[in-house]
């Protein structure tokens, strides 16, 4: 498995770069999906919970850890739901997935700093 501490410094972005989608299903994240493809982005499927098969023509598949077993990801987009949106973020983290991107609206605060904690805890950023 790889670490944060080494791919974090090397993540190089480009039309190389592996990304998969969280809540691919969705109404936006299809939308994106699409345009993301047709500009050269190298989709490789994505995430919708409880649901495996096809979107889009490429793999959905239920769960964080099975499409990173399968699909090797070097970078994730998020659309989910705002009260959802942590709870991705944190498994995205804990998936070591090197960039996350987290396209939500109106996350609470409290989320975002359970978030924020957990980052500071992987990489030692803790405040004394």
């Amino acid at each position: 498995m790889r670490g944060y501490g080494e791919t974090v410094t090397k993540l190089k972005i480009g039309s190389h770069t592996r990304v998969m989608f969280q809540g691919f299903t969705g109404k936006q994240a299809t939308v994106d999906a699409k345009d993301s493809i047709k500009w050269g982005t190298q989709i490789v499927g994505g995430v919708t919970p409880g649901r495996s098969g096809e979107h889009l023509g490429l793999p959905v598949l239920p769960t964080v850890r099975q499409a990173i077993d399968s699909l090797k990801p070097d970078a994730t987009a998020i659309y989910v739901a705002a009260r959802h949106a942590a709870a991705a973020i944190e498994e995205a983290i804990e998936a070591e997935i090197p960039l996350v991107v987290a396209v939500a609206e109106h996350v609470p605060l409290h989320d975002l700093l359970r978030v924020r904690h957990l980052f500071r805890c992987i990489f030692g950023l803790h405040s004394s």
